[in-house]
């Protein structure tokens, strides 16, 4: 397995933060969370703004995971 990439880990540890931060108990959908993230003024890794169907497929990935489950102050 190839180590990330530091420009592709810092970007998923800076949306976990702000997923962490906005929903801490996991109840927001996930059309909420694209809401949030694009009032916040972030966008994907592509420049795209969020969608409710892209929140989903970032939550899922492996990489978003270990960085949610990861509770200390990034």
């Amino acid at each position: 397995m190839t180590p990330p990439r530091p420009d592709i880990d810092a970007f998923l540890r800076r949306i976990a933060t702000k997923v962490r931060s906005a929903d801490p108990a996991g109840e927001m959908s996930h059309d909420a969370l694209a809401a949030h993230l694009n009032g916040a003024g972030l966008t994907t890794r592509n420049g795209r703004p969020w969608t409710g169907a892209i929140v989903e497929k970032f939550l899922s990935s492996p990489a978003a995971q270990r960085h949610l489950a990861n509770k200390q102050p990034e």
